[in-house]
């Protein structure tokens, strides 16, 4: 009856062990994984702060090329219209 419990607790503390190691395992796979991932992340978080900085030198170029553009129109407008009163007198 001893032998039989004994050799039971043998066979169960193999399990354990062969569950442990197997965990181990797991474990450090995951942690790979994990740390992996980090790096894939911090890459990418590298390369979104690039292109975000190149996004706001576009918009800054192209929000300044629409200010002279408008600037532009303006002149043109009042040119126009100092033209038109020349041309046009106002009658009295």
């Amino acid at each position: 009856m001893q032998e039989k419990i004994a050799e039971e607790m043998v066979s169960l503390a193999q399990n354990l062990k062969q569950n442990a190691t197997l965990a181990g395992h797991i474990v450090k796979k995951d942690t790979e994984t994990v740390q992996k991932t980090i790096t894939n992340a911090d890459q990418n978080y590298s390369k979104l702060q690039t292109e975000q900085s190149r996004l706001e030198q576009h918009l800054r170029r192209s929000c300044s090329c629409w200010i002279w553009i408008m600037l532009g129109v303006v002149c043109i407008v009042f040119l126009n219209m100092v033209v038109f009163m020349r041309l046009f007198p106002k009658k009295s």
